[in-house]
């Protein structure tokens, strides 16, 4: 399913090769989860979005290398609806779910650069507390792509 993802406001606390800084993440999308080989009889879907601050640290090379890290923590939205097996609990029960929460987002990010090409792995998830379930969207990406800048 499509989905809406933007990196706002790149700010460097210096300029300089090695540098630190920070940006907002946001992503939205809608999401099914169906097809479970382990847990056939989970079927949910719904809605989420994150809005994360993230802090990274840069490292410029001599040769236009650039490589990134960064972790993020932040607001996140999730709803659920549909049942789901719960495989961390006694007995694995099917539990039915349809509500929609707030609560917090995490984040990582690894990047590797050079002239605008990048290999980038992002891992970033929505977490909200339901009954007594954590339940959290984790939406790993793996991107690789030339980047333009505006």
């Amino acid at each position: 399913m499509p989905s809406l993802s933007i990196k706002m406001f790149q700010n460097y606390f210096k300029e300089e090769s090695k540098a630190w800084g920070w940006y907002l993440e946001f992503d939205s999308a809608f999401y099914i989860v169906d097809k479970q080989r382990v847990n056939a009889d989970t079927a949910i879907s719904g809605q989420y979005w994150y809005l994360t601050p993230t802090l990274f640290f840069r490292h410029a090379t001599e040769n236009d290398w650039v490589f990134i890290g960064g972790l993020g923590y932040g607001i996140g939205y999730l709803s659920v609806s549909g049942d789901m097996v719960m495989t961390g609990k006694p007995g694995q029960p099917l539990e039915s779910f349809n509500t929609s929460k707030f609560g917090e987002s995490v984040g990582v990010i690894a990047e590797i650069s050079k002239y605008n090409w990048v290999l980038q792995y992002k891992g970033f998830a929505p977490v909200i507390e339901v009954r007594d379930n954590s339940l959290d969207l984790s939406n790993h990406r793996i991107i690789f792509g030339k980047r333009f800048n505006f």
